[in-house]
């Protein structure tokens, strides 16, 4: 699964090869795990989705810059589309920390706190906060995460 939100344009080389039956570069393989497509198209795709399988839960992973609007934007076109759930992608380690996107959320309790918060204010469909492991103490943002809304985590 990749995370929907603005596409990335690649500058520089985020891919990696993908050896098999030992041939080197059978293939290659997307490690930015950000799509690279128009966001109307994963919204597209989600739609047609849960049009053929309305009763299975579908979440739909976001990562988009640290901004309130953007944050408002992708989760009301998320559940628009017709998701169940979203996922707040705070763990991605390559997740483009220069726009303030993936680990560098998550890695920083207050950013947690603060778009977590941007989400609950619009969001209709439940909330998942998915946390990055590189960090010395999860605890933290993950409590920061929790004051921000009614994201239910274990102390």
């Amino acid at each position: 699964m990749e995370d929907i939100g603005e596409p990335i344009v690649n500058v520089s080389s985020r891919y990696s090869t993908v050896d098999y039956n030992n041939q080197r570069v059978m293939g290659l393989n997307n490690i930015e795990l950000i799509t690279d497509r128009p966001l109307h198209v994963n919204l597209r795709e989600i739609a047609e989705v849960k049009k053929r399988y309305p009763k299975h839960a579908l979440i739909a992973s976001l990562m988009v810059e640290s901004k309130r609007e953007s944050w408002h934007e992708i989760v009301r076109a998320a559940e628009g589309a017709g998701a169940d759930a979203s996922s707040l992608n705070f763990g991605c380690p390559h997740g483009m920390s220069e726009r303030g996107m993936g680990s560098a959320v998550g890695q920083v309790p207050d950013y947690a706190c603060q778009i977590t918060s941007w989400v609950k204010e619009v969001a209709k469909t439940p909330v998942i906060v998915k946390l990055t492991p590189n960090i010395t103490d999860i605890c933290y943002p993950a409590r920061a995460a929790k004051r921000a809304g009614r994201t239910r985590f274990r102390d």
